[in-house]
C-alpha cells in the first residue's frame, strides 16, 4: 500500500476513536445533568413539601371580621405562618402566628370599599370590647390598615384549662397592654369608619370645683354620620378637655348645657329647679346614658344636642352650643 493511503487511513482511525471517545463523555455530561436536575427537581419538591408544611396554619382558629358590606367568617387554617414576637415579660418569646393583615385580607378580598378608610377594633369571643370599654368609642388610636402587619394572631394557654388565640402587636407601635385582644377564637374584629369632625366649632367645658374651664374645638374629634349631617358625641367633647380628677369609673357626673344665648338646662327646664340629678348623667354604669348624645349643627338652632331613643324629651336638646358651655356636677354624694 503507499504511504500515502496508509497515512490516510490512519487519520480517518485516528478520527474515528477520537469522535467516539468525545460521544462517550458527552452521554456522561447528558448523564449528570439529568442526574442533576433529577435531584434539583426533588430537592425542589421536598422544599415546595416543606413551605406547604410550614406555610399553612393547622389549627381550625376562626375570627369574624365585620365589614361594611357584611360579617365575613375566617377560618386561620391553612393561612400563612410568620414569626412573631410577644414581647410580654411573663411568658414571651418568638412563636409561629398569622399576620392580622392576612386574616383581614381573607375576608375583604376584593369588596367595594377602601380599607385604607377604617380603624380596626378586636372584640372577644366573650364580648369584651375594647373600644367600647376601654376607650369610650374613640377609635383615632386604633391600628390602621397600613399597621396590620405588625400585629399577629398566636395561640395561648389559658392557665392550662385551654388553647385559644391572642393578637400581639410590634413594640414600635407602642400601643396600650388592652390592644392585646385575648379569647380572639370566634372574637371578632370590628372594621370602623375613621371618620373626623371637619368643622371648626368650639366649646367651653367647665367643671365644678375650682377647676379651670377648657375650651375644646371639636375640628379632629371623631365624629359619625347622624343622617346627612356630621355629628360628634357629647363625651367626647368632655374627654377632650382632659380634666386629671375626672373619673366615671369612681364618681357620678351630671352634666348641663348652656347655650351661647345663656339658657340652660339646669335653670329652664320646667320642674327641674336646683335637681341636678334630673341632669343627664355620666357613671360607670351609664344611667341616664351620656353615650347616646350627641352635637349636630342644627341649621338656625346653631349646634343643638340630641339624644337616642328617646333618653329624654326635646326639652332638654339643648340649642346654640357653638360657643356654649358644657357643665360637669360631681352628683356622687346626692346619688350614693
Amino acid at each position: 500500500m503507499k504511504p500515502e493511503k496508509l497515512y490516510f487511513l490512519s487519520i480517518l482511525v485516528l478520527l474515528a476513536l477520537s469522535l467516539a471517545a468525545f460521544a462517550g463523555c458527552g452521554d456522561d455530561d447528558d448523564d449528570d445533568d439529568d442526574d442533576d436536575v433529577a435531584v434539583d427537581d426533588d430537592a425542589d419538591d421536598d422544599a415546595d413539601d416543606d413551605a406547604d408544611d410550614d406555610g399553612g396554619w393547622p389549627g381550625d382558629q376562626t375570627v369574624n371580621i365585620l365589614t361594611p358590606d357584611g360579617d365575613v367568617q375566617v377560618s386561620l387554617n391553612g393561612l400563612p405562618y410568620s414569626d412573631c414576637v410577644d414581647s410580654d415579660p411573663d411568658d414571651g418569646g418568638t412563636f409561629p402566628g398569622v399576620l392580622v393583615k392576612d386574616v383581614v385580607d381573607a375576608a375583604i378580598g376584593s369588596k367595594d370599599f377602601d380599607a385604607g378608610d377604617y380603624k380596626f377594633n378586636f372584640v372577644a369571643s366573650d364580648g369584651y370590647d375594647p373600644l367600647g370599654k376601654k376607650m369610650d368609642g374613640d377609635f383615632r388610636t386604633l391600628p390602621d390598615y397600613d399597621q396590620l402587619p405588625l400585629g399577629c394572631f398566636i395561640e395561648y394557654e389559658e392557665e392550662g384549662k385551654y388553647t385559644d388565640i391572642k393578637v400581639i402587636w410590634d413594640d414600635a407601635l407602642e400601643f396600650p397592654g388592652y390592644m392585646r385582644a385575648r379569647m380572639m377564637d370566634g372574637g371578632s374584629i370590628e372594621m370602623v369608619e375613621n371618620i373626623l369632625f371637619d368643622q371648626d366649632v368650639t366649646m367651653t367645658v367647665e367643671f365644678d370645683g375650682g377647676t379651670p374651664a377648657a375650651a375644646v374645638n371639636l375640628n379632629g374629634l371623631p365624629a359619625f354620620w347622624d343622617g346627612d349631617d356630621l355629628a360628634v358625641y357629647v363625651h367626647h367633647v368632655i374627654l377632650d378637655a382632659a380634666f386629671e380628677e375626672f373619673d366615671t369609673y369612681t364618681y357620678y357626673y351630671a352634666i348641663n348645657f348652656i347655650g351661647n344665648d345663656d339658657y340652660s338646662l339646669l335653670d329652664h327646664i320646667e320642674g327641674l329647679g336646683d335637681d341636678v340629678t334630673d341632669l343627664p348623667w355620666w357613671d360607670d354604669n351609664d344611667d341616664k346614658n351620656v353615650h347616646n348624645m350627641w352635637l349636630k349643627d342644627a341649621g338656625d338652632d346653631g349646634y343643638q344636642v340630641f339624644f337616642a331613643d328617646e333618653l329624654f324629651p326635646s326639652s332638654y336638646s339643648a340649642k346654640y352650643m357653638d360657643n356654649g358651655t358644657i357643665e360637669i356636677h360631681d352628683i356622687t354624694d346626692l346619688v350614693e
